[in-house]
């Protein structure tokens, strides 16, 4: 069945008319067939979530888990450079006594943000670990929080005196509405 999913991400979108896999995008969940395959895109899905091998260096990394398993290319970094490493899994209800526990001198992040909720997630609970737990965080948890928010981004842009595109953000659908009808 694993390999049917592949072969049908491949292969049977090219064949569907654009409005009708549009349509099926936003009116079936899709959500559990593709994290298996992103999930079989994970080189070291089947290897100890931690470093087996002797660091050469007296720190440990903490690769924070990314619900796809784009979190690999950290995994595959550490390995290279021997750098000890776990990987920490933040989803669950115990997530703080996880960090805690971990022993890690700092994390590695590539935050989920196919959905608004596991974005919001990341966003809530990297604030905590970097300013209640006192953690080393890379990226930034100012940069991740600019991360995949076209808001945020352009708010900071903005603020920071940086050029930008024009960019328009309404919070009233009269506002929006009368806009394109102007625009």
């Amino acid at each position: 069945m694993k390999s049917l999913s592949v072969w049908a991400r491949k292969n049977i979108s090219a064949l569907i008319h654009p409005q009708l896999r549009s349509f099926i995008l936003r009116h079936v969940s899709l959500l559990d067939s593709r994290t298996e395959w992103w999930r079989s895109k994970d080189p070291y899905l089947n290897d100890p979530p931690y470093s087996t091998y002797e660091s050469k260096y007296p720190i440990k990394l903490g690769v924070i888990k990314e619900f796809w398993h784009r979190h690999w290319p950290y995994i595959a970094a550490c390995r290279d450079l021997e750098v000890a490493y776990e990987v920490i899994d933040i989803s669950g209800p115990d997530w703080i006594e996880v960090i805690e526990k971990s022993e890690c001198d700092a994390f590695l992040v590539w935050p989920s943000v196919q959905l608004s909720f596991w974005k919001q997630m990341y966003d809530e609970r990297l604030k905590i670990i970097v300013e209640s737990l006192g953690k080393v965080m890379y990226p930034t948890y100012n940069e991740l929080w600019l991360y995949e928010s076209k808001r945020r981004m352009y708010y900071w842009l903005k603020a920071n005196g940086i050029p930008h595109p024009k960019t328009y953000i309404f919070y009233s659908m009269t506002d929006a509405l009368d806009f394109a009808q102007t625009s």
